[in-house]
């Protein structure tokens, strides 16, 4: 992990071009932990912590810090309201982390995409969907798959110029302060000048998996029965 943490400052170049904003902070580091420590990673504003003896495959390593990365944006400088709107946090974290791995060569997006969507039901049947989980770990490890599905879905949806948009939209509305699933909703109906709440109500709140723009090929399980969440 020490070799990878060097390559800090061109993740960080490769991750202020993506979002189109520089880094939040006046600083930021890694720092490796000894302690039992060793499966966690986790961000802090200014500062990304690891187990000192945290061992992943390298092709998990530099993704994992640029994961942590990005919650320095979502998640430190702009934090969720609720803990229902932990996908905001999650969520974009994964969308970037992933993205970042396959700009290395790290993985095909568009096949681990698929393998996610097809698995998205089981863990909303288990979990619940992501704007209201049923557990406490869930929040952290049900929320960002679908979270990176979801911005997957509505990047097809509105082009990559009004997505990176309404991201920058919200990330300058929001900086310094708290942020509601509701307001990023509307950011994205007001930037893209269409009524998306209908789609991210189906990918928050609904208990079964919706279609995925763009592949209509792609199929979920049999759909779970029960009431969608109320909001």
């Amino acid at each position: 992990m020490e070799a990878t943490a060097r390559e800090t400052p061109a993740q960080l170049a490769w991750l202020q071009g993506q979002i189109g904003r520089p880094f939040p902070f006046e600083q930021y580091g890694v720092l490796g932990l000894a302690s039992g420590y060793d499966g966690v990673a986790l961000e802090t504003a200014t500062l990304s912590t690891f187990g000192a003896g945290l061992s992943l495959p390298p092709k998990d390593e530099a993704p994992t810090l640029v994961h942590e990365m990005t919650h320095q944006y979502f998640g430190d400088a702009v934090a969720v309201r609720s803990w229902d709107d932990m996908w905001l946090s999650e969520g974009h974290a994964r969308y970037y982390e992933r993205k970042y791995a396959a700009a290395r060569g790290f993985t095909d997006l568009n096949a681990e995409l698929k393998d996610l969507y097809e698995q998205d039901q089981q863990n909303r049947s288990d979990s619940g969907p992501m704007g209201h989980v049923n557990n406490p770990i869930a929040l952290l490890f049900d929320t960002d798959a679908p979270g990176q599905l979801m911005l997957t879905g509505l990047n097809t949806i509105v082009g990559d110029e009004t997505f990176h948009r309404i991201e920058q939209t919200f990330f300058d509305r929001y900086r310094d302060r708290n942020a509601s699933t509701q307001d990023y909703i509307d950011i994205a109906n007001r930037i893209s000048g269409r009524n998306l709440t209908q789609y991210f109500d189906n990918w928050l709140y609904s208990p079964t998996t919706p279609p995925m723009p763009g592949h209509p090929e792609w199929h979920s399980p049999a759909k779970a029965s029960g009431p969608a969440v109320s909001r």
